[in-house]
């Protein structure tokens, strides 16, 4: 017969055992979750930009709220180009960026 201490040792083993499995998992959803919001964001990004060059008043707008909702300076500096309009003899600069 098995003792009890034994039976004790292999359940704490399979219960930690499992736990792990768990972690992974949930490590794995975690994972896959940041990956597809990642993608959705270039999509929406790709769409708002090629819209923004079909449009010069959405481009406007585009620019108001980039100018706003964008505060840290080494993002600003990424999307300088976005954030200042063309010359009036030039195409829209969001548009320009998004063709």
């Amino acid at each position: 017969m098995e003792s009890k201490l034994s039976k004790l040792d292999r359940l704490k083993k399979r219960k930690e055992e499992i736990e792990r499995q768990l972690k992974a998992l949930e490590e794995s959803e975690k994972q896959a979750a940041r990956k597809r919001e990642t993608r959705q964001k270039i999509i929406v990004g790709a769409a708002v930009l090629a819209h923004a060059a079909k449009d010069a008043a959405f481009a406007k707008t585009l620019r108001e709220v980039l100018a706003v909702a964008v505060v840290e300076e080494r993002n600003r500096a990424v999307i300088a180009d976005l954030l200042n309009p063309m010359p009036a003899d030039k195409t829209d600069t969001v548009a320009n960026v998004a063709a």
